[in-house]
């Protein structure tokens, strides 16, 4: 799982480093999803002192897709379907259903 942030008007999220993966979902977001969406990206240095000043948290995850961040421990964030990450979990649930129903042999 990776975690993502969104200061104020803007989607950052950590560049990959080391011998993080950089996932399927961070790509498909990053490279089609978001800008479909009419929302920025980029990658970005995130550190746990930047997070009070960010609007939203998002987790990342092949098995679940986009998920909101409630809070890291004193730090909270906003949730709901108003939200920017809440656009991005709909673009996101959107494309796969579009994806199915264009590649019916990748089903599961």
């Amino acid at each position: 799982m990776q975690y993502r942030f969104r200061p104020t008007r803007r989607v950052d999220h950590p560049a990959v480093v080391g011998g993080d993966s950089p996932g399927i979902t961070r790509a498909l977001l990053l490279e089609k999803i978001a800008a479909a969406a009419n929302i920025r990206m980029r990658e970005a240095v995130v550190r746990p002192e930047d997070f009070s000043a960010m609007d939203e948290c998002v987790l990342l995850s092949t098995t679940r897709d986009v998920a909101p961040v409630a809070a890291i421990d004193a730090v909270r964030f906003k949730v709901g379907p108003d939200t920017v990450t809440g656009r991005l979990k709909a673009a996101f649930a959107d494309y796969a259903r579009a994806y199915a129903v264009t590649h019916p042999a990748q089903r599961v």
